[in-house]
């Protein structure tokens, strides 16, 4: 399944757009089996992010232009498939070109957004600013919104990091970085009011490959011990750095979602219209000291110097509330489910049924666990797929199939229908959420066909933990069940 990323970095835009991606691309093939390839989507690349793209991913350099309909058109006409998935994440990029990627390849769309300043034609939406809820969104019904930090956009190494305890004992040591090109020269004026600071040992200053005061930093560099400069790490390198660092100084953009993932103090303010929202978040949620468009630096770095118990304010506990390093498993699920597709099982899937059905922990958590014979499954089967009380679905990913959703209807003693859902997963399939997923659909497809109300029903073994969890996420409720099983119900309109 190949997704393409649509982003661009430059000394106008900064690196954030291309890096949130490759860091949403790390997660998707990340996993033993996934099923994705992952290509890039850029204008004019400077050699040194072709060569950070090209060590994961495939890059495909585009023509520079401004006429980005006519680009959708030709992305649509030269490389999008009907199963394919294409990441927006560009400011140019807006409603009439997501409709006509949709309109011209039938493509799912997704958007990487900090903005919602358009309407939204897209499959999903992902904006990890905190802070925000649907009515934010000008979008399509279908339209699927991931929003907040559960679905934090981080590279592997934050990942990691973030699921690590982290104690600071003294603020001595000092991380200053504002992205790939920093056109305001802001962290001239961070430096500088950091060497005011008697108490900072070491200043760690991270320059982007776009930086355009390079000399200018480089000459003030040269005035104190203390600086200390650095210019085109990898990510690895990046979070090492923040790691023998106890406090940041940085824009509220992804940067401040690492160096929250890592756990340090932070000073954080905004200098674009789009880093306000995680501003917002970060100083409402005591994740930084805010300093508004950084006017008021100096006097949060005083304060630094003149409390001795300026950590006192629970910052990197407050940190590890909102990143957890848990938001991958989160990202590929929408990437699933844009992807799943479900059919009806015909005569054809007679033998793929008899041996899902006969697969060992299958017949574990079937409420009877006794072997199925070739001839009592025919029998059954063949009836089962010609009966109108029971639909059979099956999932896919392109050609290959991954599990089942048999729902049989019946009516209950008021005369509502009811319809009980049975389910299972090829053994390869399991553990990646997938049984969220073909659940969700097979319910919203019964949904969509039914004219009345529907009464879902399920019942599931005790020591069956996996499937009680999905239910249970699926909002379904715990109904009255026996010593051995455990019966849900979801009621709907």
């Amino acid at each position: 399944m190949k997704v393409y990323f649509r982003a661009d970095a430059n000394t106008q835009i900064g690196w954030g757009h291309v890096v949130r991606c490759m860091a949403l691309a790390d997660m998707l093939i990340e996993d033993k089996n996934s099923f994705f390839e992952c290509i890039f989507l850029v204008q004019n690349p400077s050699l040194t992010l072709q060569n950070q793209i090209k060590e994961k991913f495939e890059l495909v350099v585009l023509k520079e232009s401004t006429d980005f309909l006519k680009e959708a058109d030709f992305i649509a006409q030269n490389y999008l498939k009907n199963d394919s998935i294409i990441v927006l994440d560009h400011y140019q990029i807006q409603t009439e070109y997501q409709r006509t990627i949709k309109s011209t390849s039938k493509a799912k769309v997704v958007c990487i957004d900090d903005m919602y300043s358009w309407h939204f034609v897209a499959d999903a939406i992902i904006n990890h600013a905190g802070g925000l809820d649907s009515t934010d969104y000008s979008c399509e019904s279908y339209t699927e919104l991931c929003l907040g930090t559960e679905y934090a956009l981080l590279r592997k190494p934050f990942l990691e990091a973030a699921k690590q305890e982290r104690n600071i004992k003294d603020i001595e040591t000092v991380f200053i970085c504002f992205g790939g090109s920093d056109i305001q020269n802001l962290t001239k004026k961070a430096i500088q009011g950091c060497l005011k600071i008697d108490k900072f040992k070491k200043i760690h200053v991270v320059l982007g490959s776009a930086s355009l005061f390079y000399e200018e930093i480089l000459e003030v560099s040269k005035t104190s011990n203390k600086i200390i400069l650095h210019q085109n790490l990898s990510d690895i390198e990046m979070c090492s750095l923040m790691k023998k660092s106890d406090l940041a100084i940085t824009p509220a953009s992804s940067i401040s979602y690492e160096i929250c993932s890592v756990g340090m103090y932070l000073i954080s303010g905004y200098y674009v219209e789009n880093q306000k929202n995680i501003y917002k978040f970060l100083t409402e949620n005591n994740l930084a000291i805010g300093v508004g468009n950084f006017d008021s630096l100096k006097n949060a770095l005083s304060d630094i110097q003149e409390k001795s118990n300026w950590q006192n304010n629970n910052q990197l506990i407050e940190q590890k509330k909102y990143f957890n390093g848990f938001s991958p498993k989160r990202i590929r699920n929408i990437f699933y489910s844009l992807c799943i597709q479900l059919e009806n099982a015909t005569k054809e899937h007679t033998q793929l049924y008899f041996e899902w059905a006969n697969e060992k922990e299958v017949r574990q958590n079937s409420l009877n666990s006794e072997p199925i014979s070739w001839e009592e499954h025919q029998k059954w089967f063949l009836n089962k797929i010609t009966q109108k009380d029971t639909r059979l679905f099956l999932f896919k990913v392109d050609s290959i199939l991954i599990g089942q959703v048999r729902i049989g209807f019946q009516k209950d003693k008021d005369n509502l229908l009811v319809a009980v859902i049975n389910y299972s997963l090829d053994k390869k399939f399991r553990g990646l959420g997938f049984g969220k997923i073909v659940l969700q659909k097979a319910i919203d497809e019964i949904k969509q066909e039914s004219k009345d109300k529907v009464m879902f029903s399920a019942t599931v073994k005790k020591e069956n933990i996996s499937s009680y969890r999905i239910f249970k996420n699926l909002n379904f409720e715990v109904d009255k069940g026996d010593k051995k099983n455990i019966h849900f119900y979801l009621q709907t309109n």
